[in-house]
């Protein structure tokens, strides 16, 4: 993986700035695993669980750190070993609510002393929860549990475990208004309204570092 134009060139910011120096990442990646579909009980359908173990042997990772207490710049880091075991179920209760989630738990070291790899929680625990008549209204509750995790190369610098939420809701116009006697001449006109982060904790943003803010976002989805 070459660094992005972003990693090398990043104007410096003050907090942040790029790294015209960074070598290629290279990695090596094995994974193994397997998914197994479960006969549907009672109200329960469409019933799977999976598990999956990986592992990648990693040369120049590049990372985002602290370089200083108010500053974070990409780097290169030693030889790397990322490993760990992912968990997943999925199910559906009737026509009406489908349940996702999805467990890992990760050790991401820097070689040759075994020193916390940055931005990597040590465990991850997603569970989605959709609810809606289906083709009119879907209505989303999203749960996050991230462990802890570094940020500085070496370890010094940790961000200890948080909970976050979102919510969203989806409306399919076009449903609402043929049951109004309206057409709007189109298949599908999906109103979506989402609210991410919820609790307003820090979350790790795009570079693995943890960023405060609650966002409200609302768009169409159209289909014809």
């Amino acid at each position: 993986r070459n660094p992005t134009f972003y990693d090398l060139f990043l104007p410096d910011r003050g907090f942040a700035s790029g790294n015209p120096d960074l070598d290629p990442e290279r990695a090596l990646n094995y994974d193994i695993g397997f998914e197994l579909k479960l006969p549907s009980r009672f109200a329960i359908s469409n019933a799977q669980i999976g598990a999956s173990v990986f592992r990648s042997d990693v040369k120049n990772s590049i990372i985002w750190v602290l370089v200083s207490p108010l500053k974070i710049r990409p780097i290169n880091t030693d030889d790397a070993k990322i490993e760990g075991v992912e968990l997943l179920a999925s199910f559906d209760v009737g026509s009406f609510a489908t349940v996702i989630a999805n467990h890992t738990e990760l050790r991401a070291v820097s070689e040759p002393d075994s020193v916390r790899l940055p931005g990597r929680p040590n465990r991850e625990t997603n569970v989605r929860l959709e609810v809606g008549p289906p083709n009119l209204v879907k209505g989303v509750v999203e749960f996050q549990r991230i462990g802890s995790f570094t940020v500085s190369n070496g370890g010094s610098y940790t961000v200890p475990s948080r909970t976050s939420w979102n919510t969203s809701v989806a409306l399919e116009l076009c449903q609402v208004a043929g049951k109004l006697g309206a057409d709007l001449h189109l298949r599908r006109l999906w109103l979506n309204v989402a609210i991410d982060n919820v609790s307003n904790v820090a979350i790790r943003d795009s570079l693995s570092f943890p960023q405060p803010g609650r966002s409200l976002r609302v768009g169409l989805e159209a289909q014809w």
